[in-house]
Order: structure tokens, then C-alpha cells, then sequence
């Protein structure tokens, strides 16, 4: 194909020949040819083709020897679609930031390679398949002045030995592509020789809270830096600062501070929990629905102790009650509890005007 020397139009990369012969190669068709020369007499100009379903875009011409070329038109159109690659495809931050969240069930197929079942015309195919990360190692390659982020939700939660395999010694920074003792090692189903580059950073977040923490896999832990980022009040003053009155962040401050002394420290309140509220309603919504059911969590049928995370000296959402004994016959008068007299009842519909109360109460300690 003759292009009069154009340099704007990449065919191998952009044009709409190349993904038609990309379609054609996936497809595994036989009739490839057939396929680009109906699309090139579909935006070939008046001259080059008279059939009706011409779509008008002019893009090609074909001469008297039978040599097609590219038109005003294509070369116009050739120029967009090139400066729409470089503008605005590569600048797709999407493209530099992969997010994936680790489970059970995750593996290595998921992450690295796999080989997937595909049917086709009723056949079944088998190919291999690339992972998230390879992905975006394979794109850091291509691209090595830009840096790529991978993080990885819930690392702990995640069987390492089975998602990394052989590639955990990989992601060490001395074993990177163009380190001192940069490895690689061949993928077992492509039999690909892989490495991981250096402008790929590995992000890791985990919950303090979940005890399997304590049992995360030793590689895992020298590989990592590990930073601790702890509830911070002031991201709450900055972002939601007083709702009715109420200061959030001081709220936050000392219900955390109880809680680490009740409980510890890794179990205190995220402030996440109330970054996203307008309204005294929306802030109730968070006390009902996450806050008291975590506490009810973490101090479990010990309501005394919630009632002093929440200060709800007011029993506005606990309340204690007495144990009645006349719910026994007379024969069973004389049987005792085998715990405290005293039960807590959670009370499930409480009015804004109470609940203004309870939150204003909260950051109050009695002299």
C-alpha cells in the first residue's frame, strides 16, 4: 500500500486497516483479504469505488495501475487519530494506575498468567491469558519515562505463595529489570522471559484490625516498607469540620481515645467513617449503620463498655434494664442468672432531636 510518504499515518498502529487485520488475526479468519478490501472500497473516494454502500469518508484512491493511496481526507483523518492516541489514550491515568483486591480465592492465573477455555463456532480453545500484573509490567516497558502504580487492597487477605509464586523475589528493588542483580525467570504457560521493571511501584493497604495481619507471610513483610497511617482527626476538621454544632474531629479524638484505652490502639475508628456526611442525618446513618455495629464487635455483650465509648450516659441508644424474675413459676422462683442482674437493650429508633443530644454529650466527661 502506497502512502506518498505521509509520516502521520501509522498503519501498523492506528489505522483502521490494522484493526481490521487485528480482527481478522483474532478471529482466525480465512478471509482477511476479502475483509480489508471491502473496508477499503467503503472509504475508498467516488472515483475509486461506484458500489452503493460507499460510507462517504474518502479516506482512499485507487489510480489506473491499481495502486491505492491515501487522500486529502485520509491523511486529515489520520493526523486526529494520532494525535487522539498520543493526547489523550497514553494520558488516561487508568493506563498508569491498576487497582485489584486480594481474596481467598485470588490466584496465580488472576495476577500473572493463566490458561482460559474460549468457545468458538462450538469449539473449545485454550489460550493463555495475561494477569493484571503483567499487564502493567508489560506496559511499564514500553514506557519507561513514566512510573506506574499497582496497588493491592487487602494484601494480607491474599494467599502470597499461590498469587506471586516464583515472581516474589521479582519485586525486590535489586531485582529489578537494569539492577545490579536483576533476575528473570520463564513463565510457565507462555514460557515468556519476564522481569519486573523498575518504574512499577507496588502499593499495599490492610486493616489493622484483622488479626491476620499477625499470621502475613514472611516474604511478604521483607519486601515491604511498612507505614502505619492512623485515624487523623484533622483530615475530619479540613474536610467536614461542624455538623449542627457538633465539632466532628473532637468527636472522633475522644471516642478513639477510649476505645484505646478499653480496647487498643489498632482498633480505633478510621476516619473515613465520616468523611463523606453533609448533614446530621448523614451522621446519624454512620452511628447506626457502622459505628455502634462495630463497636457491638469489638466489645461483645459488654454494652457497659460501649455505653462509655459513646459517653450515652443519657440512655438514648442503650438502656439498662433489670432482669425480671417473675417471668418463672412459683417453682422456679429460686433460680439465679448465670450473669448480671442487669441487660442492655439497643434502642433501634431514636428522633434527630435525641440523637443531637447523644453527640453533643459525647465529648462531655462529668467533674
Amino acid at each position: 500500500m502506497q502512502n506518498d510518504g505521509y509520516p502521520s499515518l501509522k498503519v501498523k498502529e492506528i489505522s483502521e486497516l490494522s484493526l481490521l487485520q487485528q480482527y481478522a488475526k483474532i478471529k482466525s479468519s480465512k478471509n482477511a483479504y476479502q475483509i480489508i478490501s471491502t473496508a477499503l472500497l467503503n472509504s475508498a473516494d467516488e472515483q475509486s469505488a461506484t458500489i452503493a454502500f460507499r460510507n462517504g469518508l474518502d479516506f482512499f484512491s485507487i489510480d489506473a495501475t491499481g495502486k491505492w493511496s491515501v487522500t486529502d481526507n485520509g491523511k486529515i483523518a489520520a493526523e486526529e487519530i494520532n494525535k487522539y492516541v498520543v493526547d489523550t489514550s497514553i494520558a488516561d491515568e487508568n493506563y498508569f494506575i491498576k487497582i485489584v483486591t486480594f481474596h481467598q480465592s485470588y490466584g496465580y492465573e488472576d495476577f500473572i498468567e493463566g490458561i482460559y477455555a474460549e468457545t468458538e463456532d462450538g469449539k473449545i480453545n485454550y489460550r493463555v491469558k495475561d494477569g493484571v500484573f503483567k499487564k502493567i509490567c508489560n506496559d511499564a516497558k514500553k514506557h519507561p519515562e513514566s512510573n506506574f502504580l499497582f496497588v493491592i487492597d487487602e494484601i494480607n487477605r491474599g494467599n502470597i505463595s499461590k498469587i506471586f509464586g516464583e515472581l516474589i523475589t521479582l519485586i525486590e528493588p535489586s531485582k529489578r529489570l537494569g539492577a545490579k542483580e536483576a533476575l528473570s525467570v520463564v513463565l510457565p504457560y507462555s514460557g515468556e522471559l519476564f522481569g519486573v521493571p523498575q518504574n512499577v511501584f507496588i502499593l499495599g493497604t490492610m486493616n489493622t484490625a484483622d488479626r491476620s495481619i499477625a499470621m502475613m507471610d514472611t516474604a511478604l513483610r521483607r519486601r515491604f516498607e511498612f507505614v502505619e497511617k492512623m485515624p487523623d482527626p484533622q483530615i475530619i476538621s479540613d474536610e467536614v469540620g461542624e455538623i449542627n454544632g457538633v465539632n466532628i474531629a473532637d468527636m472522633l479524638r475522644t471516642m478513639n481515645q477510649r476505645i484505646e484505652f478499653l480496647y487498643d490502639r489498632e482498633h480505633m475508628l478510621g476516619h473515613a467513617f465520616f468523611l463523606n456526611i453533609e448533614s446530621l442525618k448523614d451522621l446519624q446513618a454512620v452511628f447506626e449503620n457502622k459505628v455502634i455495629p462495630l463497636l457491638q464487635e469489638y466489645f461483645y455483650e459488654d454494652y457497659e463498655k460501649i455505653q462509655a465509648v459513646l459517653n450515652d450516659t443519657q440512655d438514648i441508644y442503650i438502656t439498662a434494664n433489670k432482669t425480671e424474675t417473675s417471668i418463672f413459676g412459683r417453682k422456679f422462683n429460686q433460680l439465679t442468672s448465670d450473669y448480671d442482674d442487669v441487660r442492655f437493650h439497643l434502642n433501634k429508633k431514636v428522633s434527630e432531636e435525641d440523637f443531637l443530644k447523644f453527640v453533643n454529650h459525647i465529648i462531655e466527661v462529668d467533674n
